[in-house]
């Protein structure tokens, strides 16, 4: 008795269709697997340290209470306070006796006194694609400013990126541009006009209009 080819061939399509099946649930299977662990996980913190790689040498406790000791041998220094976050260091100097005129001795001094205990090129410079720190100093001559002391207040930032050559000073309490300074108070008067109530044009029109009937 021979074969019947027609269900030969139906089992072989059969067969075909299974093994598509399966083919197509394994990356279908492994996307829904990854979707729902990503949504179980969803608002859990993600545990790493995204600088596991960068800053070497590390900047410890011990370094930056040997920066606050160094900063604060230096004259004029009144209060101080350095802090690391974020792979920068900041240093806020407080010192009355700032000027705009001396800003840029007091700040290359404190510089000084920072790198003499955290060299730059350790700690301060790119290294190829490995990341350093940062370093930042604000350095001020008023704790609180008002507007009888507006005028002599001096704020300036020494900053100095890891991907820079050479730092660079900023003075926060002086504008850069002054005309968008006054552009931006003469704008705030503008707005702070109390609005001109217009004359009730339609009403006049009405009361006109009943007079010639």
């Amino acid at each position: 008795m021979s074969r019947n080819p027609k269900k030969k061939k139906k089992n072989i399509t059969v067969i075909a269709i299974i093994v598509s099946l399966i083919i197509l649930a394994i990356p279908t299977t492994f996307i829904l697997v990854t979707g729902v662990k990503s949504l179980m996980a969803r608002g859990n913190p993600v545990i790493g340290n995204r600088f596991s790689n960068d800053q070497d040498p590390k900047i410890k406790d011990k370094d930056i209470k040997a920066v606050e000791s160094a900063v604060k041998e230096l004259p004029g220094v009144e209060s101080l306070n350095v802090n690391l976050a974020a792979a920068t260091l900041r240093v806020y100097v407080l010192d009355t006796s700032l000027t705009a005129d001396n800003l840029s001795e007091k700040e290359s001094a404190i510089y000084d006194g920072v790198t003499s205990i955290l060299s730059v090129e350790d700690y301060f410079t790119q290294d190829g694609i490995k990341k350093q720190y940062d370093l930042e100093i604000h350095i001020f001559n008023q704790a609180t400013v008002t507007e009888a002391s507006k005028p002599s207040y001096v704020y300036g930032v020494y900053l100095k990126n890891a991907g820079m050559e050479k730092p660079k000073s900023q003075i926060l309490s002086t504008p850069l541009s002054q005309d968008m300074v006054d552009f931006f108070i003469e704008e705030e008067a503008y707005n702070n006009q109390p609005p001109v109530e217009a004359e009730d044009e339609y009403d006049d029109y009405i009361g006109e209009g009943d007079g010639d009937e």
